[in-house]
This record gives C-alpha cells, sequence and structure tokens, in this order.
C-alpha cells in the first residue's frame, strides 16, 4: 500500500500534475491510444470520485452513531422519541453547522490543525481499550457488551475466510491514494524523499494504531466488539464523553478533504470539456465549483441519515479503495516505465514488473469484495440503540 502511494507521487512528480486520474491520463498516452488513456482516466475520476463520496457518507454515518450512544447512556433506548434527539436530526444539525462551511474551500491549508487532532483522536480509542482491559475502565463498557462479549472459537478454515472478509476494511482504513496526490501538490517542498518519509512514518503509526485497536477490542469486547469503536463504551462516563466529542470534530475537519478531493477531480476531467466550450469563464468555473459541492453535501447528507449499518458502507468502499491502492498507481508505473526517458525511470523493466503485479492484485481483491457484496447473503444483525414507540 505505501508502494502504491509512493508510485502516485513519483508518477505527479514527473508529470507535473496534481490530480491522480489526470497522472494516469499523462502516464498511459505515451504507450496507448489517445482513447484507451482516455477510458483509463475516465475509470480512474470515478473510483476516485466514488471512494470520495463513500467516505463522506461513512463519516456522517459515525457522527450519528456517536450521538445515538451518548444519548442511549444518557436517556435510554427511547431516546429517538423526541425528534431532536433522533440522527436525523443531529446528523443534519452538525453537517449544516459544522461541515458545510468549510467544503467550499479549494485549497487544503486550513486543514493542517485539524489534522494535528485527527491524529490525537486516533490514539484516544486505544487509550480507552487498555484501561477498560486493565480493569480501571471496565465499568466504561456498555451493559449491551458486558452481557455478550464472550468471545467465539473458530477453526483455521474460518479464520481464513474471516481475513478475505476483512480484505475492503483494510483497503477503507489505509485508503489514502486519492489525497495523497493533491497532497503533494500542496506541499511547500515537493520532493519524493520528502514524501518518503511522511508516507512510511504515516504507514506506522496508522499500523500501530489499528492493530493495537484490533487486537486489544477483541480481547476485550470479544463476539460483542462493534465496528465503531467508541460504541463499546457507556457514554455516562466523562472520558468515553470526551472522546465521543473529539470523534465528531476530527470527522467535522476530515470530511471536507474528501469534498476537495472529490471535487477536483470532477472539475479537472470530467467538466473540462464544458468548460473549454464555454469560453474559459471564470464565472463557469465559480459556477460548478457551488453546484457539486452543493449536490455532493447534499446528497450524502440525505444517504448518512438512512444508512444505519456502517459495515455495508466500509465493505463497498472497501472494493473501490483495492482499486485506488493497486490497479491505478500500478496502471501510473506501467505507463511511466514504458517512456523512461521522459519520466526519468530508473530499472524501467523491474517497474513494469512491479505495477503488473500490483495491477493483477488489484483486479483479484475488487473481483472478490465485489463478488462478496452481491451473492453472500448478509447474516449480520444490525444493532440499533434506540427502539422507537410504535
Amino acid at each position: 500500500m505505501a508502494y502504491g502511494r509512493l508510485f502516485a507521487d513519483q508518477c505527479s512528480a514527473r508529470s507535473r500534475r496534481s490530480s491522480f486520474p489526470i497522472c494516469v491520463l499523462r502516464s498511459w498516452r505515451y504507450f496507448t491510444c489517445n482513447a484507451c488513456a482516455d477510458f483509463a482516466q475516465r475509470l480512474a475520476a470515478l473510483s476516485v470520485v466514488l471512494a470520495c463520496y463513500g467516505a463522506s457518507v461513512s463519516f456522517l454515518v459515525i457522527i450519528g452513531d456517536q450521538y445515538d450512544r451518548l444519548f442511549s447512556s444518557l436517556y435510554g433506548s427511547r431516546f429517538c422519541d423526541v425528534f431532536y434527539l433522533r440522527r436525523e436530526f443531529t446528523i443534519s444539525a452538525t453537517s449544516v453547522v459544522f461541515i458545510f462551511p468549510f467544503c467550499f474551500f479549494r485549497r487544503l491549508d486550513f486543514l493542517k490543525f485539524g489534522s494535528i487532532l485527527g491524529v490525537m483522536v486516533m490514539v484516544y480509542p486505544i487509550l480507552l481499550i487498555i484501561l477498560a482491559y486493565c480493569g480501571p475502565g471496565q465499568a466504561w463498557i456498555a451493559a449491551d457488551i458486558r452481557r455478550y462479549k464472550e468471545a467465539q472459537l473458530h477453526s483455521i478454515v474460518d479464520q481464513i475466510v474471516a481475513a478475505g472478509r476483512a480484505v475492503p476494511t483494510v483497503c477503507f482504513a489505509y485508503q489514502t491514494h486519492e489525497v495523497v496526490v493533491p497532497i503533494y501538490a500542496n506541499l511547500r517542498n515537493r520532493h519524493l524523499y520528502e514524501m518518503l518519509r511522511a508516507t512510511l512514518l504515516c504507514m506506522a503509526v496508522l499500523f500501530t494504531i489499528y492493530s493495537t485497536t484490533g487486537i486489544l477490542g477483541c480481547i476485550t469486547f470479544g463476539a460483542a466488539v462493534r465496528p465503531d469503536v467508541i460504541q463499546n463504551f457507556d457514554a455516562n462516563s466523562p472520558y468515553v464523553l470526551a472522546g465521543i466529542v473529539v470523534l465528531i470534530i476530527k470527522m467535522v475537519f476530515t470530511y471536507p478533504l474528501l469534498v476537495v478531493c472529490g471535487r477536483g477531480v470532477l472539475e479537472r476531467v470530467e467538466l473540462a470539456r464544458f468548460k473549454q466550450r464555454d469560453c474559459t469563464s471564470r464565472d463557469w468555473s465559480v459556477y460548478t465549483h457551488y453546484i457539486i459541492t452543493l449536490v455532493w453535501f447534499a446528497t450524502s447528507l440525505m444517504l448518512a441519515t438512512t444508512i444505519y449499518n456502517l459495515t455495508k458502507v466500509i465493505d463497498w468502499i472497501g472494493g473501490l479503495a483495492c482499486a485506488n491502492i493497486f490497479i491505478f498507481p500500478g496502471m501510473c508505473l506501467v505507463g511511466i516505465s514504458t517512456n523512461s526517458k521522459e519520466f526519468r525511470i530508473q530499472r524501467p523493466v523491474l517497474n513494469l514488473l512491479v505495477g503488473i503485479v500490483l495491477v493483477l492484485i488489484g483486479i483479484g481483491l475488487s473481483t472478490m469484495v465485489f463478488a462478496k457484496q452481491l451473492y453472500e447473503e448478509d447474516d449480520e444483525l444490525e444493532v440499533l440503540l434506540c427502539n422507537p414507540a410504535v
């Protein structure tokens, strides 16, 4: 995954482009016809836009989950009888007041302070789980989790199948390839060595956080563990309440990043021909900027208020993440390897082979994930924290 990120950065640096799909187009035009390169670019653009859009929906769903856990702990399982405590209202109010104004920015500079907060928020659940596992935080675990937390033992075959089912979740957790090219374009010192250091540090931190959370979460909560870690705790505790608040703040700062990247792809790739047709007017650029932002926000908010199962959202996004992590960086590597002089690539044959391997891995994983979603029956019970009066 880190390999794919670095190849995307390298392609951006060599082609002097700040959009992932445009990098695919530039690199593929050297060894295929323009029609094939345009088709590859459109596929990359579609995958990036859908992945960013799906992730933005999942972030709003997570915000609703945090409010549900908070109100369930404070007011019991009938809290949604009051309209302003229902997730439809809480998600909408938080999104309109705190998220919507940030979605109109064109650059990512304003997110640097929110990113620092995001790293701190990722560490906070680990501290809660460690305290819950060691003893001092046992009282923070939600009552329904304590009741059914006995772990289930599985055979080796079941463990292998479970590992395969975890592929979309892993890809979703590590997918940064859609945003890494715009981030590289916004760096003050655009050097691949600096990006290599940042990438390795980022992947090491993510691996440590995810692995620690997963292992300790499984040991602590057993079979009752929920996709959203904070939902395993009782929000009556001030420590858990603080975690809920900072997690909501993190989602508020992360959502605009996805809008900026997805909107940038649409503006640069899909709407380029219309802008040319309308004589490169600045009014047209401003018009499309606001229209895309409004449609993106409104539709994602509508979906988030009707979706309760975060796992299904992550599974579908994970399939797209497989393509963005393996297929399209591999395509970029194949493209620039066939014209090593133009892109100043050393060891073009090795890079070509690695690119082909990445593409094949991505095709296999994406096919497996989408086939699972289409043909496998969903036997996972949806857990609702509120049971409204009929």
